[in-house]
């Protein structure tokens, strides 16, 4: 039956006690205390506790709550473009969940703050917190699956229910919040169910953070990435790339799984001086070089006109589908009008450097002899510019780049015509930070170089400014993450024989009877055959018995390996004789 306030007089502060009333629940009499709250300073100021008042209570007399629907936050009536529909506030104390229903042909606003938003307070009248979702082309009546439930957590006393509408005015809206009394903990299905995006599950939040540096007391919530994809003005300062195969193996800029290591066609360390067979210097004007304090000093000299440049004599020998990479380190002059400063790997047509043309410092590309700067200011990585957002940090806290300070860059990319090619820079706290992308691939007509056999080159040059620039760096590198190398491919001092085993040849000769001295055994034919002839005249030393010989050709040098025992006897003159010795005769698998 019902009951109504009037029925059921308070006098606050008589301690008058409530009747009951009977109410009937699915044809069964129940007792039930009906409740009313009174104002203690306020006569007559009373109110019945019902699920439709203000106040509300989730047990009567013993009896649970059942779930409702919210009129004050549901609506059927369709909503132009871009238009709102704002719900009264709800007392939610004592419920559990809201489930909220969305039947439309159009998808709503998805702003930062406009869409499905459920607005919480504690008072029904201040926001302090909000949930937000989006109706989306899959939830809308038109879709396979058609319409969507949300359903969120109750978090604080009250709510409030506030939709925007996208940008076409619905034909269909039927919006329906129920108020839940007991947890909604997801959809039960059937092992063999197919599991469908329309199905309810349970969401957990997490946030992943970490220390900004070494030793350092200030933590980052961090920014997960795709892999290879760099980081971008406006992220924190912790970037995390997750690869969905294997995060902790590197790989190339092909996403290949790097399993050896980088292999250096050319490398350069000046802190061991200019080794003429690895650089070679040319100088114009008044230019000049020096090396020490572990590193080379290129210089112009105070006159136009005059250039210094330092060129490998080897080049890159690209392997296709795999990276190419190179290291190098620079402490650039400041730049200056009518001059460059350069330090990279190009020939006289294509190739890449960093470095200063002009006043402005930035990374360079030559395409088929056509040189386009991008200035550091206009690259797409990170600003280096010590905001909060760089990852350019010491100590986890970022600082500004400064290139009149020696620095640490490495170009990768890959080639076939348009691969991918990245600089970046190591930052003070050990870690590398993307300073541009070329994104190549969809984007170019011809490839970005048009050869790939580029050198090593350092250089400053003066064309008409009379200032004296000059480049310090500590060395360079370059070479591919590859592990091969084609046997037609020329064999020097400046290459690493990738795949190939370096032996030396080697025996213990004897020393005027007094023990054993060791002595290394040059590889050319001409020094072994000296060495064997002048043993003939030692005949009281032990006998050296040829037990092996072997005789390779190896780009037109003879190698030979020879294995000598000692034992006891005399020594046979016709093993020393160096016509019996060696000959084009001998087979090459003995």
């Amino acid at each position: 039956m019902a009951v109504t306030p009037g029925q059921i007089p308070v006098t606050p502060g008589s301690g008058k006690t409530l009747d009951t009333a009977e109410l009937t629940v699915n044809s069964t009499t129940v007792e039930r205390e009906v409740v009313v709250v009174a104002s203690p300073s306020t006569p007559g100021n009373y109110a019945e506790v019902n699920a439709n008042s203000a106040l509300q209570v989730a047990v009567v007399g013993g009896v649970t709550a059942q779930d409702f629907s919210d009129a004050g936050n549901s609506s059927t009536t369709p909503l132009a473009a871009n238009a709102v529909f704002t719900g009264i506030w709800k007392n939610v104390a004592g419920f559990v969940s809201l489930a909220v229903a969305v039947d439309t042909d159009q998808v709503s606003a998805s702003t930062a703050t406009a869409g499905l938003v459920i607005n919480w307070s504690e008072d029904g009248v201040n926001v302090g917190d909000a949930d937000i979702t989006y109706v989306n082309l899959q939830d809308l009546t038109t879709s396979t699956l058609g319409g969507q439930t949300y359903v969120f957590p109750i978090k604080r006393q009250y709510y409030q229910l506030v939709y925007t509408n996208g940008a076409t005015a619905q034909t269909v809206f039927r919006l329906q919040t129920m108020i839940k009394v007991n947890p909604v903990v997801g959809t039960l299905v059937d092992l063999d169910d197919q599991i469908t995006g329309n199905m309810h599950g349970n969401i957990a939040r997490s946030l992943l953070f970490g220390r900004q540096g070494y030793n350092s007391n200030t933590f980052q919530d961090a920014t997960i990435k795709a892999p290879l994809t760099p980081p971008v003005v406006g992220d924190p300062a912790l970037v995390v790339s997750i690869s969905p195969t294997c995060p902790t193996i590197p790989r190339d800029m092909f996403g290949d799984m790097i399993a050896t290591p980088r292999w250096d066609q050319f490398e350069i360390n000046f802190s061991r001086g200019l080794d003429p067979t690895l650089i070679n210097p040319t100088l114009a004007g008044t230019g000049s070089y020096s090396i020490g304090n572990g590193g080379a000093t290129l210089s112009t000299g105070a006159s136009a006109g005059s250039s210094c440049n330092f060129t490998s004599t080897v080049t890159l020998q690209y392997m296709v589908a795999h990276e190419w990479f190179g290291y190098l380190t620079g402490l650039f002059p400041l730049g200056v009008a009518g001059s460059h400063s350069r330090e990279g790997f190009w020939n006289p047509t294509d190739g890449f450097w960093v470095g200063y043309e002009g006043t402005t410092w930035g990374l360079s590309v030559m395409q088929g002899g056509v040189v386009t700067q991008t200035a550091q200011s206009a690259m797409n990585g990170d600003p280096l510019n010590g905001t909060a957002t760089s990852q350019f940090t010491s100590g986890g806290i970022p600082v500004a780049w400064n290139p009149q300070k020696i620095n640490l860059y490495r170009l990768r990319g890959g080639w076939l015509g348009t691969g991918v090619v990245v600089l970046e820079i190591a930052n003070p706290d050990g870690g590398w930070v993307v300073m541009h992308t070329f994104r190549n691939p969809n984007s170019l007509t011809t490839s970005y170089a048009y050869s790939t056999n580029w050198y090593f080159q350092a250089e400053v040059l003066n064309s008409t400014n009379a200032t004296n620039l000059s480049l310090y760096m500590g060395g360079a590198t370059f070479g591919a993450a590859d592990c091969t190398w084609r046997p037609t491919d020329p064999f020097n001092n400046q290459t690493q024989l990738t795949g190939t085993t370096r032996s030396a040849a080697f025996a213990q000769q004897p020393a005027n009877g007094a023990g054993q001295a060791a002595v290394f055994l040059p590889a050319l034919m001409d020094q072994l055959q000296n060495l064997f002839v002048s043993n003939k005249t030692q005949q009281n030393d032990p006998l050296l018995e040829v037990q092996r010989r072997i005789l390779l050709e190896l780009k037109g040098i003879r190698l030979a390996m020879v294995q000598l025992a000692c034992e006891g006897g005399k020594a046979r003159e016709s093993d020393f004789d160096p016509a019996n010795f060696f000959s084009t005769g001998d087979e090459a698998t003995n």
